[in-house]
């Protein structure tokens, strides 16, 4: 399975890169908070990109403060996904209205996007009722599991998925990163902005490989922000330095005290690296339950 990125610029993917030479990453583009760094992502063929993918924004549309001072359209979008048509595996739907009674504005958006030869997908708002099967029946290749304020859980994604995945459909789950909604469904891609969201608040996803548990994941904190939401593991008193040193050495050729400087770009170097561990791990756990999403 893929984990995509989102928010990412080349400044990142250039550092990480330097580090891991062979490095593939899976790249998501918001059209909603589209930023003159994507023409670097679009305009070239980036021998390290894996996949590239296009969101409309309509999240970012639905929760800013500010949406009379939004400035990205339907047509925008549409322009903007023609445009680099040859440039990206997959564009999600302009699936604007979250109000999961109100699926026909959607779906308006959805036949117009796809009426001009754009490999769209729908987006999936309600997990109760027929939406999916809508989007079978219309013989959709990848169908995403979108936002609800009441029904986006690990239990309904699931049900969601399988029932997707047992009708040759392939899943993707918008905004999903957790090892263990994604681990134990058949879910073929997500994706995840918090790698950059982590180091912003002072905190560091670790892949800890001396862990004994299938999700090995540990957040540690450092000591930028005092009023953050506390971790059972300190920066500065992790238990596992030892194997932390190693890692960031091996992996990076960074020091333990490279990353006490707030603002270093090493932080996120070795977010972005627990999210490929974190696909790597859920894939595996996918395969073993029989679960194909390769």
């Amino acid at each position: 399975m893929r984990i995509y990125l989102s928010g990412f610029s080349t400044r990142e993917l250039e550092e990480y890169v330097r580090c891991i030479p062979q490095a593939k990453l899976n790249i998501l583009l918001s059209y909603g908070l589209k930023t003159g760094d994507y023409r670097n992502f679009l305009d070239k063929n980036h021998k390290n990109i894996d996949s590239l993918i296009l969101d409309s924004g309509a999240f970012t549309a639905n929760f800013t403060e500010n949406k009379e001072n939004l400035k990205f359209t339907f047509e925008g979008y549409k322009s903007f996904c023609l445009k680099y048509k040859d440039r990206y595996d997959f564009a999600f739907n302009y699936d604007i209205d979250f109000d999961k009674n109100n699926f026909s504005t959607n779906y308006m958006y959805l036949k117009r996007l796809r009426e001009e030869g754009i490999n769209v997908v729908p987006v999936i708002h309600d997990y109760i009722e027929e939406e999916s099967d809508i989007y079978i029946k219309d013989n959709y290749e990848i169908i995403a599991t979108g936002y609800s304020e009441t029904e986006k859980n690990e239990e309904n994604i699931r049900f969601v998925s399988n029932k997707l995945y047992s009708n040759g459909r392939k899943v993707h789950a918008l905004g999903v990163s957790s090892y263990s909604w994604l681990a134990n469904s058949p879910i073929h891609f997500a994706d995840s902005s918090s790698w950059a969201k982590y180091p912003a608040y002072g905190f560091m996803p670790f892949w800890n490989p001396s862990l004994p548990d299938d999700d090995k994941t540990h957040i540690l904190k450092f000591e930028d922000y005092t009023n953050s939401k506390l971790t059972k593991y300190q920066y500065n008193k992790y238990q596992y330095k030892y194997d932390l040193e190693k890692y960031l050495e091996e992996r990076f050729g960074y020091e333990y005290i490279d990353l006490y400087a707030s603002k270093t770009i090493k932080r996120k170097i070795v977010s972005i690296d627990y999210y490929i561990k974190l696909q790597e791990a859920v894939t595996a756990k996918q395969k073993s339950l029989g679960f194909n999403t390769d």
